[in-house]
């Protein structure tokens, strides 16, 4: 037994967590992630991986429609995902919804046994 949960503990596991706006990924995600230890499992959105607009004038980055695959940085989400499945810590864009850009910043991840994504175009 102790060889299978040692075995167990060295995999990493990836949950994908979709639906549409106000549909509860959120609160899902979060209800998960309070059941679990805080060093065992770390949490993506999708949001975070929105395209910086910072190129388009201010009144046209008011105006994406955020609900289309092409506003998401689909390349770098799956470029990171593998990258936390196999104990590489990865540096996660921060989108500002006000501004419609990413921050020059970006947040640290490191990997965990279980990596929880969310978001409303995930699958």
């Amino acid at each position: 037994i102790s060889l299978v949960c040692s075995v167990i503990m060295n995999l990493n596991y990836i949950i994908g967590i979709a639906g549409g706006s106000g549909y509860g990924k959120t609160t899902v995600a979060k209800k998960i992630l309070s059941e679990l230890e805080k060093n065992a499992v770390n949490y993506l959105q999708q949001d975070s991986y929105y395209i910086d607009r910072s190129d388009l004038p201010t009144e046209e980055r008011g105006e994406i429609n955020f609900d289309l695959p092409e506003s998401i940085d689909f390349k770098q989400l799956i470029k990171q995902l593998p990258l936390l499945k196999i104990k590489t810590p990865v540096n996660v864009p921060i989108y500002d919804f006000i501004s419609h850009t990413r921050k020059l910043v970006t947040q640290k991840v490191d990997p965990a046994t279980i990596t929880i994504v969310e978001g409303i175009l995930l699958f």
